[in-house]
Formats: structure tokens, C-alpha cells, sequence
């Protein structure tokens, strides 16, 4: 491989650096980017993928936001790679470490996004026995995990608890902001990019 190839053109030549390419558009984890990855290039590994995070380093494309982690680290698109893209998405300054903690724990993500679901019906916020009763993937979860995994949230600000009434104590959950924020830069999304 030639190393004094233009970023365009070496971007150009491999299906996985454009697959890279095409869902880095926010800053994300090694695994959301290898899932969301392989929606276009099925047979793309973490291995190539870390390959390929380190090359873009090289190239000042890509910047890894909290490099002294061991696990959990998020990726953002520099300014090289944003000029590439036709409409780059805003990206709301958050905390890289809060970020990875959140996506590496598969009940917080849960609790997060039954919240979300449920907003419609619950206007009011959720109880714990809510959640599990309503979540598709918290009904195997027993109650002390549930309550755990919002006191985690809790604690990182990524949802509130409100009191049901004067009399009533029960707790009820909502999401703030921040919360929906990670959860929508945590979604999916990809597309096509053309540098040509």
C-alpha cells in the first residue's frame, strides 16, 4: 500500500475504510462503529476495524477521545473527514468516558431505551416495576439489578427521578437530555458517502 496516496483516493480503495467512513459521523465506540459497519461491509472484523481506526489516526481523520482507556474507547470524525461529508452532523460536546460507560453496559442501555419507548404511555415517568414489567429485555432481569442500573444512571445524570405525589412514594424515572442524546448517537445509521 502506497502510504503517500490522498485520503480521497485511499479512502476510495478499501470496502471496509468506506463502510468506516460512511457511519462515522459522530463520535462512537469500536463496537457501534463495527455494527453499524457491517450493514455495508458484512465481512468487516474488529481486528481490520482497529486496523483501520489506526491508520485514519495516522492520517488525522479520525481522534480518539479517551486514549488512555483500555476498553470503551470513542472515536469522533476530525475535521479532515467532516469536510468530506456533504451535511456532518452537530456534535453536542459530551463526556467520551460517560459515553463508553453507558454503551458497555447492556442493562443501562435497556433501562435507557424502555424509558424512551414508553414516554407516550408514561408521560408521568416510569417506576422500577414498570420498566420490567413494560421492557422487552428486562423481563427476565430481577428488580435489584433494575434499581442498580438506575442508580448508576442516576448518579451520571442521564435520568431523574420525580415523586408520584405527596402521599405516594413511589419514584418515578425520566430521561434527561443528555440521556436522549446518547441514545439517539448510539443508533444506527448509515449512508453512502461519494468523495468523488
Amino acid at each position: 500500500m502506497k502510504r503517500n496516496l490522498p485520503n480521497e483516493e485511499w479512502i476510495k480503495r478499501g470496502c471496509q475504510r468506506r463502510a468506516v467512513v460512511a457511519v462515522l459521523k459522530r463520535p462512537m465506540t469500536s463496537t457501534q462503529i463495527l455494527n453499524a459497519a457491517r450493514e455495508i461491509a458484512p465481512r468487516i472484523q474488529l481486528r481490520y476495524l482497529w486496523l483501520i481506526l489506526k491508520e485514519m489516526g495516522s492520517r488525522n481523520l479520525v481522534v480518539c477521545l479517551n486514549p488512555e482507556i483500555g476498553n470503551g474507547k470513542v472515536f469522533s470524525p476530525n475535521r479532515l473527514l467532516r469536510a468530506g461529508l456533504d451535511k456532518p452532523e452537530a456534535c453536542i460536546f459530551m463526556d467520551p468516558d460517560t459515553y463508553a460507560w453507558f454503551y458497555r453496559g447492556a442493562l443501562r442501555v435497556a433501562v435507557c431505551r424502555t424509558i424512551l419507548d414508553a414516554q407516550c404511555r408514561f408521560p408521568k415517568g416510569m417506576t422500577s416495576s414498570e420498566i420490567r414489567k413494560v421492557g422487552d429485555r428486562m423481563r427476565n432481569t430481577s428488580k435489584n439489578a433494575v434499581l442498580r442500573g438506575l442508580g448508576e444512571l442516576r448518579g451520571r445524570k442521564l435520568i431523574f427521578e420525580e415523586y408520584d405525589g405527596r402521599r405516594s412514594k413511589k419514584r418515578r424515572y425520566r430521561l434527561t437530555d443528555q440521556g436522549c442524546y446518547f441514545l439517539r448517537a448510539g443508533q444506527s445509521v448509515t449512508r453512502s458517502i461519494d468523495f468523488a
